[in-house]
């Protein structure tokens, strides 16, 4: 093998598997990997400068790796706990007012009533198809789809 069975012994698939042919594949792989880096390491292009040390198969291959992942992930990361809270939907989405056949009380007014934040309520047959709430336009149909506590 000239070598190759050493530095591929610790990197090869060595999970037990009952299909012979996934051994095989992966550790084709990596033989091509390896060639690929011994290849790396004799172009000229990539030849370490004056006091600086070749690289190694480990930087090489997480380097294939991260290659081949490319954008695919750690994009956009966010950083610390996710919320318990999830955001709800009409918060985030783009719905678009629509006319119910029959009238009921405006969602939000109803809300704003029950919290004595408001003294009256109002009936209308408009709201929001895809939250299924009927609301005022455009005040309460605004309110509801922008602010997260409307009531």
């Amino acid at each position: 093998m000239g070598g190759v069975d050493q530095y591929i012994q610790y990197y090869v698939f060595q999970h037990k598997t009952l299909k012979w042919h996934k051994r095989i594949f992966f550790t084709m792989i990596e033989m091509l990997k390896f060639n690929a880096f011994r290849l790396f390491l004799a172009s000229p292009h990539h030849q370490p400068g004056p006091g600086k040390r070749p690289s190694t198969f480990l930087k090489f291959s997480k380097g294939v790796a991260a290659g081949l992942i490319g954008g695919y992930a750690g994009g956009s990361v966010r950083k610390g706990r996710p919320s318990l809270v999830p955001v709800d939907d009409r918060l985030t989405q783009r719905h678009l007012p629509g006319s119910f056949g029959n009238k009921s009380w405006c969602h939000v007014c109803h809300m704003r009533v029950k919290n004595n934040q408001q003294d009256t309520r109002r009936q209308t047959k408009y709201g929001c198809l895809d939250c299924g709430k009927h609301l005022c336009l455009p005040e309460c149909f605004t309110v509801f789809h922008s602010v997260k506590s409307y009531c």
